[in-house]
């Protein structure tokens, strides 16, 4: 979240006068805040650097740091010229001083008539106080020079408030896309990580915190194992919420045993129902058995190949029928192709987002060269194979962010 803070709020204060310095010393802290444990801690930072700074004017005599508990603030930590009030001190819940932070979330002033529960004042003029972190939890109090003037100060402090507001707010948004990648990677990281008699390796990049790629190896009857790999349309966490509807109505679909058309068409249609006209997935299907047979079902998704272990020739395990989730008037059949992986054949099956990456220039990479990397090491490990393919892509982009998913799966029959 990019926050632009209102700078012409302060446009009053001369850029070199010492409440801008102020301002800018405090802002460059809350823009931070991402790198602090919790709002205490940024507030001791805050407080810390203003003692510090070598600017022409003091900018702080001393600071006080204030927890909001349930009966008012208590003062936690103090700093510089803080005064006598003794740690652990309480300004009352209903106190003006509380109701006023708690209200507008920082005030400044000359003359000070706000006292704690001892009657001390909890400050000395002029004062400035902030609240920060989540619902106002921690209040920075600060202690000016005699320079400062409240009517000079106010501004550049309202405006601090609304940075803090932002700043909080885009760290709970991190937060709770965090928790959407937790979810999604113990969704769509499927406990398989070899299947006996194959070489195995895969990785899934997203190109935000969360994707909407999709990568599921499950294990059926017989030691035959079922390989998806899809891609929602988009990226981020609605592409991400898709991907999940698909894992989770695929995993259905294989727990009763269905056949993987009807599974296809099954998911065709709670997909279509369930979300906006322009949300879909694409979906390659794979059942492999222990002797190297190949049942593919693939509904619009950029085409599995096997690739020959001279990494001279590919075959590809064609489409076989749409995307998934787009609005059809009867739902749409999908068939099934068969194949056999030979001995030391190598099945790579990936999402656009490889060979569709950009650069600088807004060029694609193309197919050709991941093919290209995967035939110079087809007598590698998978492990270096894919290494390679990613290094590839990340050449061709040049540093340039990438806005969709990518995602690789390579097996090889021993």
């Amino acid at each position: 979240m990019a926050v632009a803070p209102p700078d012409q709020a302060i446009a009053s204060a001369p850029r070199s006068g010492p409440q801008y310095q102020l301002y800018r010393h405090f802002r460059r802290l809350l823009l931070d805040c991402d790198q602090y444990r919790d709002a205490e801690e940024m507030a001791v930072r805050i407080i810390e650097t203003l003692l510090k700074s070598t600017s022409e004017q003091p900018l702080l005599e001393g600071g006080r740091v204030y927890r909001r508990v349930a009966d008012g603030l208590e003062l936690v930590a103090k700093f510089g010229a803080a005064g006598d009030t003794p740690i652990g001190a309480l300004v009352p819940v209903d106190s003006e001083a509380v109701q006023r932070i708690l209200g507008r979330g920082y005030f400044a002033l000359d003359e000070l008539d706000l006292v704690d529960q001892q009657g001390i004042p909890i400050g000395h003029p002029p004062f400035a106080a902030l609240a920060i972190g989540q619902d106002k939890s921690v209040v920075v109090g600060l202690a000016l020079p005699g320079h400062f003037k409240a009517a000079d100060v106010e501004p550049a402090v309202a405006t601090l408030h609304s940075i803090s507001e932002a700043c909080w707010q885009r760290q709970t948004l991190s937060d709770v896309l965090e928790q959407a990648a937790q979810v999604q990677t113990s969704l769509l990281a499927n406990a398989v990580t070899e299947i006996p008699g194959f070489e195995l390796a895969s990785r899934l990049r997203p190109a935000d915190i969360v994707g909407g790629d999709l990568l599921d190896i499950t294990p059926l009857a017989a030691g035959t194992h079922a390989i998806a790999i899809g891609d929602a349309t988009g990226h981020g966490l609605s592409a991400a919420l898709l991907a999940r509807d698909a894992v989770t109505g695929l995993r259905m679909g294989l727990q009763q045993q269905l056949k993987a058309t009807s599974t296809l068409e099954r998911l065709d249609r709670v997909l279509a129902r369930s979300g906006p006209s322009s949300r879909f997935v694409s979906l390659a299907y794979l059942e492999l058995d222990p002797r190297g047979n190949l049942i593919s079902v693939n509904a619009g998704h950029p085409a599995p190949l096997v690739i020959s272990p001279s990494g001279r020739t590919t075959r590809e395990l064609a489409s076989t029928g749409p995307v998934l989730g787009l609005p059809f008037s009867s739902s749409p059949s999908f068939h099934r192709e068969f194949d056999r992986l030979g001995a030391d054949e190598i099945l790579m099956a990936l999402t656009d987002g490889i060979f569709e990456a950009t650069n600088p220039s807004g060029d694609e990479l193309g197919l050709e060269p991941v093919l290209r990397t995967v035939f110079d090491n087809a007598s590698e490990p998978l492990e270096v194979i894919i290494e390679q393919v990613f290094s590839t892509v990340d050449e061709h982009s040049d540093g340039m962010r990438q806005i969709d998913d990518q995602t690789l799966v390579t097996l090889r029959r021993a």
